[in-house]
């Protein structure tokens, strides 16, 4: 997984340790050895607050105000050969000194800087009674006074009316040693992080976008983040860019079956000149074999014929620019 760069994959470093030794001048002998140091990342250990800031919500990239809410975990941590691993329960919000019902255990890896999780969940849309599953993920920078700032994505998309793409500022302050009375799962014996096939998907790209029947392709600068759920191909790829009008759009793709796909409500402009409402399928392959990160991938936007609008289909290609 990781996130803004949302790739959940481990960073390893490894160093190269020689030691000489010299004898007299007619017998010499050299020894080389080379070890793999323990990695290293900050500590988390106790009981936490997540403190989520949803006077700053953002969705779809535009401000969308929620109510804020605060959640206790607690919280262990460790670094092993294969990375610095950190395992959370999740407390009654008026009890710390039990677990939550229903019980919530997570699990986050040490990234490129930052804690970062990912959960799947089925949870019914805050716009419609659209049902399905969302997939939540967490962003962790540790800060110099000991507190952790980052951000909350959700995303979600069961139809049409409910395309879900939120960010929420997040921020973790230890409140006290975890009780006895709560079990917390041993870090050091969660499987070590694997690379999800589709968290090659990261970075800057240039899109370029090709109408059928046109001559003339659209292209613009994008940002692509994809988030999975730990050592799972369930994922969710946030796509940013930025209207001519300079407006900010963010959108959420969730990858099944090899592709990732996102069905959303949208206005267009019509051959004629009108704007109407319709229903916009875009769609991406995982390009095989897999890369990491992915340097071109393909796919389509398909627009749903619409009062005066045909139906219409665009050509998408992604090119990959830098991280």
């Amino acid at each position: 997984m990781r996130i803004f760069r949302t790739v959940f994959m481990a960073a390893l470093s490894i160093a190269l340790l020689a030691a000489c030794s010299a004898g007299d001048s007619s017998t010499k002998s050299s020894t080389k050895s080379s070890t793999a140091p323990t990695p290293s990342g900050p500590k988390l250990e106790g009981t936490y607050r997540f403190d989520f800031d949803g006077t700053q919500q953002l969705a779809g990239g535009a401000p969308k105000p929620a109510k804020s809410r605060s959640r206790i975990y607690a919280v262990r941590s460790t670094c092993t050969d294969a990375g610095c691993i950190a395992t959370a329960t999740k407390l009654a919000d008026d009890d710390p000194k039990r677990k939550s019902d229903p019980p919530l255990d997570l699990v986050l890896d040490y990234i490129d800087g930052s804690w970062q999780m990912a959960l799947r969940q089925d949870t019914t849309c805050t716009d419609s009674a659209a049902k399905g599953p969302s997939l939540t993920a967490w962003t962790l920078q540790p800060q110099p006074d000991g507190t952790l700032n980052g951000t909350s994505y959700v995303a979600m998309n069961p139809s049409p009316e409910c395309a879900v793409a939120t960010q929420t500022p997040v921020v973790v302050r230890r409140v006290s040693d975890v009780d006895a009375g709560i079990p917390v799962a041993d870090p050091g014996k969660q499987q070590p992080l694997s690379p999800s096939a589709p968290d090659g998907l990261s970075g800057q790209y240039d899109e370029t976008s090709v109408l059928h029947d046109s001559p003339k392709p659209g292209r613009r600068r994008v940002d692509m983040q994809t988030m999975c759920v730990r050592n799972t191909d369930q994922c969710a790829t946030f796509k940013s860019y930025q209207t001519a009008s300079g407006t900010e759009v963010v959108n959420a793709l969730l990858f099944k079956n090899g592709t990732w796909q996102l069905d959303q409500h949208t206005n267009v402009n019509c051959p004629n000149g009108a704007t109407a409402s319709t229903v916009k399928h875009e769609e991406y392959a995982l390009p095989q074999p897999v890369a990491r990160p992915l340097p071109r991938v393909t796919g389509t936007i398909r627009l749903d014929a619409a009062d005066s609008c045909p139906a219409r289909q665009l050509d998408i290609t992604l090119d990959r620019t830098g991280t």
